[in-house]
Order: C-alpha cells, then sequence, then structure tokens
C-alpha cells in the first residue's frame, strides 16, 4: 500500500519497538524500512512514504534537513525517545526538542502520556491537531516479554541468577571523549537563546561532574556488592551511550562474579534479573514495567541533578551496608508500591489494555498515509535500485575495510543480525495471529525491510 520509514538512532533501545510497530504497519499491507533512513530520505534516495523520526530537535541542520525531507514528498512523524516524561517540569525538554517551526514541517507527533499530551497541545495551539495520546512501543515491549520471553533464548545472559547494576554515567565512560562533548556542546548553544528553565550548558557540565563523583562511589559498591554474594553475578549494563571496554577497565579485575554486558535489549536483560540497582535512568522505570524489584541508589544526593521520577520507581536506599543488608534479608523481594508514583505514572504514560500502543501508532499512519494519497509508490524501482547500492557497498566494505575503525553512529547502532531479528518477531508473532506472514530482509548491515505476504 505505502512506503513506512522508522528511523532507529540507538539499536538497544529502539530496534524491538520499532520492529514491532513495523509489523503492525506491514499487516496493513505496507512496505515498512527501518534503519537510520534520514539521509537516504534526504538525499531523494527512497520514493516518498511516512517517515518517524526519533525526534524533531529545533537545531538549524535538523529543520534543513525535515524540509528538505519534505519537500521530497514524504510525511514527517515523531515520537520522542529521549523521554522528556522523566523531567519534572515539561517545559524545559520541550523548549530544546519542539518549535513551531518544526512542527510546522510534521503531520503527527506521538506523545506518552498526559504528561505530555496536555502540555503540547497548551503551548502549541497551533498545531494541536497533530498530537496524539498513543502511548510508547517501549511500554508493550515491557508487557510482552514478560509474557512471552524465555530466558534459553538468551544464551549469553550469566548461567546463575545475577543482579543488574545499570549505568548512566555518560560523559566519563563514553565512547566520545568529554573534550568532545563539550566543543559539541558549545556548537549546540551557539548563538541559542536558552531562559532559566531550560537545561543550558552550564548546568550539562555540573551534572557530568556530579555524575563522575557517583561513579567512584559506585565502583567501591560494586566491590562490595561482589565480596557479599559470591553466589550472585554482578552484571554491569553501561548506558548506550558508553563503552564496554572503558569499565572493564576501570572494574577491580580480581572480582570474578562481575561483568559488563551491552548484548541484547535492556529489557530483555531485566526480564530475568533477581534485581536491579541504578542512580536514575530509563531502565529503573523498564525494571519496573517488567515486574523486577528496583532499588535507587544515589550516595550523592543532589536534587538539582537528580532524575527524580527515575528515582522513585524502586526502593531509595542511598547508603551501600544498607544495601547489602536490604538484599541478605530479601527485603527487596516486598517491595511495597508508592501510590504516588503510581498516580504520576498512569498521568505519564498511557497504557490502554484494550489496544497497544503500537496499535495505535499504526492506525495514524494509517489514516495518514490515506489522507496524503501515498499508496501509489509501494513498487518502486528507486528503493529497490538503493538497497541494491547498500548491499554491493556493504560486501566491498567486508572485504576492503574489515579493520576499519568504528565510528560513533556504529557504535550507537551496531550490526543488525538476522539470526537476532528472527528471534525477535518469533516472540512477537506470539501477541497477534496476523503476525504470521510477517517476513523480513537485512541489506547491508543496518537497513531492515519488513512486510506481510
Amino acid at each position: 500500500m505505502a512506503n513506512v520509514y522508522l528511523k532507529i538512532e540507538i539499536k538497544q533501545r529502539e530496534l524491538i519497538s520499532r520492529i514491532l510497530i513495523a509489523m503492525h504497519c506491514a499487516i496493513k499491507k505496507n512496505t515498512v524500512y527501518l534503519g537510520n533512513l534520514q539521509d537516504y530520505l534526504f538525499k531523494d534516495k527512497l520514493c516518498p512514504g511516512l517517515f518517524m523520526d526519533k525526534s524533531i530537535s529545533r537545531t538549524a541542520s535538523k529543520i534543513s534537513k525535515l524540509k528538505k525531507i519534505r519537500e521530497n514528498g514524504h510525511i514527517i512523524t515523531s515520537m520522542d525517545e529521549e523521554m522528556g516524561v522523566s523531567h519534572e517540569n515539561y517545559h524545559s525538554f520541550a523548549k530544546l526538542r519542539f518549535s513551531n517551526e518544526t512542527l510546522k514541517l510534521t503531520s503527527a507527533i506521538f506523545c506518552w502520556g498526559d504528561f505530555d499530551f496536555k502540555f503540547l497541545k497548551k503551548k502549541y495551539k497551533k498545531y494541536k491537531k497533530i498530537f496524539f495520546k498513543t502511548g510508547s512501543p517501549r511500554v508493550d515491549i515491557c508487557n510482552i516479554l514478560k509474557k512471552f520471553d524465555q530466558r534459553k533464548r538468551l544464551n549469553k545472559l550469566p548461567k546463575k541468577k545475577y543482579i543488574v547494576v545499570a549505568s548512566n554515567f555518560g560523559t566519563i565512560v563514553s565512547k566520545k571523549p568529554l573534550w568532545k562533548v563539550l566543543s559539541d556542546r558549545k556548537h549546540y548553544y551557539k548563538k541559542k537563546k536558552v531562559d532559566n528553565n531550560v537545561e543550558n550548558e552550564s548546568f550539562r557540565f555540573g551534572r557530568d561532574i556530579w555524575k563522575t563523583l557517583i561513579l567512584r562511589e559506585y565502583l567501591d559498591f560494586i566491590e562490595k556488592l561482589s565480596l557479599s554474594f559470591k553466589n550472585k553475578f554482578i552484571l554491569i549494563r553501561p548506558h548506550p551511550s558508553e563503552v564496554k571496554k572503558s569499565w572493564e577497565a576501570i572494574l577491580n579485575k580480581n572480582l570474578k562474579n562481575v561483568g559488563v554486558m551491552n548484548d541484547y535489549s535492556s529489557s530483555e536483560v531485566l526480564n530475568f534479573a533477581e534485581l536491579m540497582i541504578h542512580s536514575g535512568c530509563t531502565t529503573g522505570l523498564e525494571a519496573k514495567l517488567l515486574g523486577t524489584p528496583v532499588i535507587s541508589f544515589n550516595p550523592l544526593k543532589d536534587r538539582t541533578y537528580e532524575r527524580k521520577f527515575f528515582t522513585k520507581c524502586g526502593k531509595e536506599i542511598n547508603n551501600s551496608e544498607k544495601i547489602i543488608s536490604f538484599i541478605k534479608k530479601n527485603n527487596y523481594r516486598k517491595i511495597s508500591k508508592n501510590q504516588s508514583f503510581e498516580k504520576e505514572l498512569d498521568y505519564k504514560f498511557f497504557m490502554n489494555k484494550s489496544i497497544s500502543s503500537s496499535a495505535r501508532i499504526s492506525d495514524v499512519i494509517q489514516s495518514l498515509i490515506r489522507s496524503k494519497n501515498l499508496n501509489n509508490y509501494k513498487n518502486s524501482f528507486r528503493n529497490w535500485y538503493t538497497l541494491n547500492i547498500v548491499e554491493i557497498k556493504f560486501f566491498i566494505k567486508k572485504i576492503f575495510f574489515m579493520n576499519s575503525k568504528e565510528k560513533y553512529y556504529q557504535h550507537k547502532f551496531s550490526d543488525i543480525a538476522a539470526y537476532e531479528v528472527e528471534e525477535m518477531i518469533k516472540i512477537l508473532k506470539k501477541t497477534n495471529k496476523n503476525f504470521s506472514n510477517i517476513k523480513f530482509k537485512i541489506f547491508g548491515d543496518r537497513l531492515l525491510k519488513i512486510w506481510s505476504d
């Protein structure tokens, strides 16, 4: 019926949820492409279709690209993956992520819940019809994995019971060195007016310093945890911006029951964890939705920089000895619900049991395809030609550039393997009988096509 293009920036964070949206679109007879597709659309190498971006931030370069993509005949939609719902005040997030200029170029914004939906409709009244309260497919994935996934499928997980320590320390252990991060921020904020309610350059540098100090505390805590629970594996889960090798370099190498893992999505890893410990990151919410016990450990508490929403996902204990005692007594198995947090969760995350968020998003996509008359571009020679060029370039690269240095975008979006896509689709097929005829093909190492026979 039409071509749908779903952007993926960070594979571990977005791939499985984007595949779920793709499958819902595919059973409506659309052909769906997933990957870092923006440049293909910008250069007019793929025929007109509906493009779902991961943000429409208000930078000059972003606006320029969106304008060109729109000129090339594409409908632009977006769901912001940075989860601004974690902010106490959505204003600070929205100020950096939306503008009248980017909204003018966009046909639909998919909102996580009432928190962002109501704010955006009120703030940008002129564009209120493009905001849709759909919820996030990442919430769908948590519910699906909890019900259908099996640990034996994930053969790289530890054999013994494991505790996940989720890292969100960013800059100090990231792929991009600190000097480069600061340089990029200077460029980003250059000539940009930022009011007092928005996270500015100085604020973000202060948070980097705070996170670095907490990292020192966490390294000591991981050692205590390892020695106190030798019968359990302590699994360090790096943030997507962080490097596994950086963590391995700073950990005590004598700790035999400690390891760093960035395989699988965080939801897949957390689903089978005995316990998860964090200092305020998205994985805290994922663990909460999966039913995995959560401890929030902020040893150097600072309300200025803390992501309070994520802290409230679990039992807050800010003393390492008290955490160890809490675990030894098995108290983590009976963490009571925080009713005020549950209420906040319902407000910020739309979770309708009758229809999934991914299905809602695909319904909006289908409505836009019909209204914008995009049904005539399914079998395009342009797409066939571009995909085959991608294949040829990939083949040449494998032969002649096997040892080339990894680029930053490759760190965030590693190669897609056929077996992992096949396993994901197999699980997702259990949720909908209409998914039975879903097919896929990988082009190159980072472009995925999904359709239904």
